[in-house]
């Protein structure tokens, strides 16, 4: 059997962690105790450049949900974790609060907001201006038709319980929030807008009836949009089978009628319309790889702003110098909050990893995708149309 070493941790929670997330994407890891640390092994070498990728990302966010997800789903407990490890919390409740975005956030605020003004759904009047049409008003939709084209989407942020609104919001928290991160506001945007008036239309259209409401179609859509877009191993998503189980055995049980009165049709159809999303996502024609030589890097590199995130300075230093260092920051907030008056080239290891990263920054707006003659590099381009080519 192969035995490739990765790196070491100081934590053997974490160890165990980062080879539980390794073993979710059909990696076999493990983790031996050191003196001081422990070693992270493999024994698949074609894994080893997506692998190492993924521990440079864990070491920068051990705390991020993917990881915590495949402890979870991978149930594994080592009874010989020490006092000291036991007292090292794994779970970080701020990093958890700050994995929404602000797209994320405002969802649940107007969510909330409108729960809350209309009585969770009881004031009849302001409801009646919310709903997918008028109860036991004109058939067909006529409101619609009548230029009320808010009521396609604004169903999604009436709830009728506590309970319901609570269960909705976390998994708008957790779900969506892990979209806008992983590919951007605008994306998750059009994801709920679109799959909220799909979702909406087909409960209406399946049973008739126009008292429903909720974020529950859309919050499918999410799930069935990730668990398509886990099953690609260079996307960055996660979702444990367990999630998997629970949201789908709560969706059967909307079927039991034992839970009263559930919009079974919003709920499938936002699933079934996420998991399209998600399969059409994979599928997507991958960004063609164009070879740059070295020297014309160096060159053309003067006109660019460099982000070094995969600590490759050592090749940089001396040719870029202005070069910026990310290794340990959030390369998405770090954009997100600065402005850049030069394209912007992002630059990271060549190899199997860099599809993955090549992946995650191209969902984050970048264009284009080379890779530097002789394997060393690959860089990623947000303006290209501001870059002299070659």
């Amino acid at each position: 059997m192969n035995k490739i070493i990765l790196g070491q941790l100081n934590s053997q929670r974490a160890a165990q962690a980062f080879c539980d997330y390794l073993k979710a994407k059909n990696i076999n890891a493990w983790n031996e105790k050191n003196q001081d640390d422990y070693s992270i092994f493999i024994d698949s070498e074609q894994a080893e450049d997506f692998a190492s990728l993924e521990l440079r990302e864990f070491l920068s966010n051990p705390n991020d949900k993917k990881y915590l997800d495949a402890s979870w789903n991978e149930g594994s407990v080592d009874t010989k974790i020490s006092a000291t490890e036991k007292s090292k919390p794994l779970v970080d409740i701020k990093a958890f609060l700050d994995r929404a975005g602000f797209l994320t956030r405002l969802l649940v605020f107007i969510s909330v907001a409108v729960t809350l003004v209309t009585n969770f759904g009881s004031n009849e009047t302001l409801t009646n201006v919310l709903y997918i049409s008028i109860p036991n008003g004109p058939a067909a939709l006529t409101e619609i038709s009548a230029g009320e084209y808010w009521r396609l989407l604004t169903p999604i942020f009436i709830h009728f319980m506590v309970i319901h609104i609570l269960f909705n919001m976390m998994w708008l928290w957790d779900l969506g929030g892990n979209v806008e991160r992983l590919q951007s506001p605008k994306f998750l945007l059009f994801f709920v807008i679109s799959v909220g008036i799909m979702s909406n239309l087909f409960q209406y259209y399946s049973t008739g009836y126009v008292r429903f409401g909720g974020m529950s179609g859309v919050v499918y859509g999410l799930l069935g949009y990730t668990w398509m877009r886990s099953l690609k191993i260079d996307s960055g998503y996660s979702l444990p089978k367990s999630i998997i189980f629970l949201m789908l055995g709560w969706l059967l049980l909307g079927f039991t009628g034992l839970i009263g009165p559930i919009a079974n049709g919003a709920h499938v159809a936002g699933l079934v319309l996420g998991m399209i999303y998600g399969f059409m996502w994979n599928n997507m024609k991958e960004k063609q790889w164009q070879n740059i030589s070295v020297e014309d890097f160096y060159e053309k590199g003067q006109k660019w702003q460099i982000v070094d995130i995969r600590d490759q300075n050592a090749f940089l230093q001396g040719h870029i110098p202005e070069a910026i260092n990310l290794n340990n920051t959030n390369f998405q907030e770090y954009i997100n909050d600065h402005d850049f008056d030069k394209p912007l080239v992002v630059v990271c290891y060549h190899g199997n990893s860099s599809k993955s990263a090549a992946g995650a920054m191209c969902n984050a707006g970048f264009e284009d995708v080379y890779s530097l003659d002789g394997g060393m590099s690959v860089w990623m381009m947000q303006h290209p149309e501001l870059v002299e080519r070659s």
